[in-house]
């Protein structure tokens, strides 16, 4: 209980260190804490197993993070003579694209995250078991990366062929049972 509630201290610390060093730009603070935040996921590891301890240092430096953005969240004033802003329509090349990269940053990145997932159950060395849990913890943390990479880029052509290409080796590896 006690390494518990240690763990979960120094992760309050180590997440308030970084927010600090976000917010006045401090380089070595920063680097610091980050060395303290991997020291607590290996504590957390160490305390919990590697499966739980991960879950439990993500589930933990999240729950900080939000909390010091909520008090320190500022609050903008209303402008009382705020007006009507004029209505426009989106072009059509906006809309298509708006479309496209939703059909391809959620459900194709799914797709091609839970194929690879399942791809690396089967290509782990580890036992079944072991692979079914790490793959279910990965999944979550690669699809959102890959959400983020396809938002962030400017053109959506680029990572729908890279996409497809991962999705067409993957499906074939399984289907091919490697």
């Amino acid at each position: 209980m006690f390494a518990f509630i240690f763990s979960v201290i120094l992760t309050g610390i180590s997440v308030a260190g970084i927010f600090l060093a976000w917010k006045r730009q401090l380089l070595r603070l920063l680097q610091a804490s980050w060395c303290v935040n991997f020291i607590v996921l290996y504590l957390w590891c160490v305390v919990k197993g590697w499966e739980f301890g991960f879950v439990y240092w993500l589930l933990f430096s999240a729950l900080f993070a939000w909390i010091f953005v909520l008090v320190n969240r500022q609050v903008k004033p209303r402008n009382s003579q705020e007006y009507m802003r004029e209505f426009k329509y989106l072009g059509r090349y906006q809309v298509y694209h708006a479309v496209g990269t939703f059909l391809v940053s959620v459900p194709m990145s799914m797709l091609v995250c839970c194929c690879f997932c399942l791809l690396l159950i089967q290509w782990m060395p580890a036992s079944q078991t072991n692979s079914l849990v790490f793959s279910a913890l990965l999944f979550p943390i690669l699809w959102a990366v890959v959400c983020y990479w396809v938002c962030a880029s400017s053109r959506l052509f680029k990572p729908f062929i890279q996409l497809l290409c991962i999705l067409g080796i993957s499906v074939l590896t399984l289907y091919i049972g490697y």
